[in-house]
């Protein structure tokens, strides 16, 4: 499998030091080469395990709550504009 570890590196916005990038290049190169390793393990034939004992997802109604005190929420914010919090900005767009 070819990759692009600059692309990557972009798509994640991860910034390595150049004298770095070699090293972790490497590193993500033998983690696809070991999940190369485990895609061609014939398992057609092997049940699927998840844990020792069964187990059953229950799921609950999502129901929407009023919080009676919203401004104490907000005031745990860091910075907030009209009850809103406001981060930093962490995907680039390219035009």
């Amino acid at each position: 499998m070819e990759f692009n570890f600059e692309e990557i590196l972009e798509l994640c916005n991860i910034d390595i030091a150049q004298e770095k990038k070699e090293y972790f290049r490497k590193q993500v190169e033998k983690i696809i080469e070991f999940y190369n390793t485990l895609s061609e393990l014939k398992l057609e034939d092997v049940e699927p395990t998840t844990w020792r004992f069964e187990q059953t997802q229950e799921f609950r109604e999502d129901v929407p709550e009023k919080f009676a005190r919203p401004d104490l929420i907000v005031s745990g914010f860091p910075k907030s504009v009209e009850n809103f919090c406001v981060v930093p900005q962490v995907i680039e767009y390219k035009k």
